[in-house]
């Protein structure tokens, strides 16, 4: 089990599911880190600074990582977004049911 599973409740889990198959629209199960980190982190209720965000994208371009899976993703941004104190829980709810509305209309 990813490290990033653990460190999160169902309900924050499930937002990061929500988010990741938003932005994973060719359904390839992988999210680019140029076009999609930043995007993913903020939808999953994290909320690095323009800085962070370019300080975290730079570590894994330096280990050559361009892509990144679902456990990846979430592993990525609690390892390195929690202990930033880089989660927050203010907009949560109206994230979480904009995301659940975006996926239904996806299915149409």
């Amino acid at each position: 089990m990813a490290n990033g599973l653990r460190s999160l409740s169902e309900s924050q889990l499930e937002q990061c599911r929500l988010a990741f198959k938003f932005l994973d629209e060719g359904r390839s199960g992988v999210l680019q880190v140029e076009t999609s980190l930043g995007h993913f982190a903020r939808l999953a209720g994290f909320c690095p600074s323009e800085q962070q965000l370019r300080k975290l994208m730079e570590k894994l371009e330096n280990r050559k990582i361009h892509s990144l899976n679902f456990d990846k993703a979430l592993d990525v941004v609690c390892e390195e977004l929690l202990p930033l104190g880089c989660h927050s829980m203010d907009m949560f709810d109206s994230i979480q049911e904009a995301l659940k509305l975006l996926d239904a209309s996806h299915l149409d």
